[in-house]
């Protein structure tokens, strides 16, 4: 899958560095042996049909536009989905069902399974994308509320290259 991601033109990122009132953070991303690179922000339009392509080359059915409504159960276990889409309802058999369906998957609360470790989130990543932005501005805000910021904004930069930073 790496060329066609290499295609999108989104640049492997090898940098980070975070800086918040006086505390800086900067390292270089670490790579095993073998790595292509370090992480890439690709927009879902364009990542969502290159994982699509690669699923239905691996032997998956890629059905869009379908919401799973019940799981089918066969001799105590999951055998499939019931599913309903715009022509109607119908019943997937499937001897394995993958919930790759988000943070609130239906395939998790279907069958009652219990949550764990459930706690609220003190950390959230806001990516923007900006018309004529220049590789080593700023490019994305990060705020961590504690009583020593006390909610104040530091600037963080992600880029291929050394990053210049702004506060």
């Amino acid at each position: 899958m790496i060329e066609p991601l290499r295609a999108t033109g989104a640049p492997f990122v090898n940098r980070a560095d975070l800086r918040v009132e006086d505390v800086q953070i900067s390292a270089t991303w670490p790579l095993a042996p073998g790595d292509v690179g370090g992480i890439m922000s690709v927009r879902r339009q364009v990542l969502d049909p290159i994982l699509a392509d690669a699923a239905t080359e691996a032997g998956a059915q890629v059905r869009t536009a379908t919401k799973v409504i019940a799981l089918r159960e066969e001799n105590g276990r999951v055998a499939g989905v019931r599913v309903r889409t715009d022509a109607g309802e119908q019943e997937l058999h499937a001897r394995m069902v993958v919930g790759a369906d988000g943070r609130n998957s239906a395939i998790a609360r279907l069958p009652g399974i219990r949550k764990y470790n459930v706690v609220p989130s003190q950390r959230a990543v806001y990516w923007g994308y900006f018309d004529g932005g220049e590789m080593g501005t700023a490019r994305w805000a990060a705020s961590r509320p504690s009583s020593r910021t006390a909610g104040r904004t530091g600037s963080c930069s992600l880029s291929p290259r050394m990053p210049v930073f702004t506060r």
